[in-house]
C-alpha cells in the first residue's frame, strides 16, 4: 500500500510539474515578445523623448532595449558611471560620446559600448541637428559589489567605439555580418551582431540557448519563435526567450538589416 501512495504522489507531482511548465511556456507568446515603435506611446522629456522596447524589469531576463530621440538642449545626462555596461547604436544625426576623460564622433550605423563603471554620456554635436539611438542595456537582477567582469582592463575609446564599415562585413551566402560587440570585448555578458540579409535568406540561432533580441533597422522580416510567426517592420523588435526555437527571414524585396542582441 505504501508503494502504491509513493508511486500515485510522484506520479501527481510529475503531472503538477509537466502542468507549471506548460503554463510558463503559454505566458510568452509571440505577441508578448514583438513591441514595434509608436510615437503614440513615447514617454516625453526635457530633452526629447525616450521609447521603451524591452523595460528594465519586462519580458527579457537581463536586458532592456530604449530608443532616444534629443532635439531640445545638447544631451539627456551628464556624463555618468553605474555597474550595467550598455551598446548605443547611432539611428540618426551626429552625436559625440564621452568614455572617461575621452571623446569621439558617432555617426549613423556606428556603435558605442560603455563597459560597467565606466563614466560616459551621449550628447548633439550642436542645437541645430536631433540625434536618434538606440541602448541596449545588460540590467542587473538584484544586486553587485562590484560592476560585471569586464573584457579587458582599462578600456579607452579605441575598444569601445565601433564604426559601421562595409569592409567590416564577413559573407556567408545571402547573410552579411559584422560584429558591434563581441563576447570577447564584454566578457560574454553582452554581445551584438548586425546582419544584411538578401532574397529571401533565413536567419536561424546557431545552437545558443540563452535569450536574445531582434531588433530591425531596415526592411520587413518575418520572425518565428516556437511555432508562432508574424512579419515585422523597421524600429521593431522582437524579444526570444532562452531556450526558445527562434528565426528570422526577409520577407520583403530589400535586404533586410538587423542587430541580434544576446546577454549573459
Amino acid at each position: 500500500m505504501n508503494r502504491l501512495r509513493i508511486t500515485f504522489s510522484l506520479l501527481l507531482c510529475s503531472l503538477s510539474c509537466v502542468c507549471l511548465a506548460q503554463k510558463e511556456e503559454q505566458k510568452c507568446t509571440i505577441s508578448d515578445c514583438i513591441t514595434t515603435f509608436s510615437e503614440e506611446h513615447v514617454n516625453k522629456n526635457s530633452t526629447g523623448w525616450a521609447f521603451w522596447f524591452i523595460p528594465a524589469d519586462g519580458i527579457a531576463d537581463t536586458l532592456s532595449v530604449k530608443m532616444s530621440y534629443v532635439d531640445k538642449g545638447i544631451k539627456t545626462h551628464e556624463p555618468h558611471s553605474h555597474f550595467e555596461d550598455e551598446l548605443f547604436y547611432m539611428v540618426e544625426g551626429t552625436s559625440i560620446v564621452r568614455l572617461n576623460e575621452e571623446e569621439h564622433v558617432l555617426k549613423p550605423g556606428d556603435a558605442f559600448y560603455a563597459p560597467g563603471n565606466s563614466s560616459h554620456n551621449i550628447r548633439r554635436t550642436d542645437d541645430h541637428q536631433a540625434i536618434k539611438y538606440v541602448m541596449f542595456k545588460r540590467e542587473i537582477r538584484g544586486k553587485l559589489s562590484e560592476p560585471f567582469l569586464p573584457g579587458i582592463k582599462n578600456y579607452s575609446m579605441k575598444d569601445c567605439l565601433i564604426p559601421f564599415k562595409e569592409s567590416a562585413l564577413t559573407k556567408n551566402g545571402n547573410d552579411k555580418t559584422m560584429w558591434y560587440l563581441t563576447k570577447e570585448m564584454s566578457a560574454g555578458g553582452l554581445n551584438a551582431r548586425l546582419h544584411i540579409l538578401s532574397g529571401s535568406a533565413l536567419h536561424e540561432a546557431d545552437g545558443y540557448s540563452g535569450q536574445e533580441v531582434y531588433f530591425i533597422l531596415d526592411g520587413k522580416a518575418n520572425v518565428s519563435v516556437n511555432g508562432e510567426s508574424r512579419t515585422i517592420e523597421p524600429l521593431s523588435s522582437c524579444y526570444c526567450p532562452a531556450g526558445s526555437k527562434h528565426s528570422i527571414r526577409n520577407a520583403g524585396k530589400d535586404v533586410l538589416k538587423f542587430i541580434v542582441v544576446r546577454t549573459k
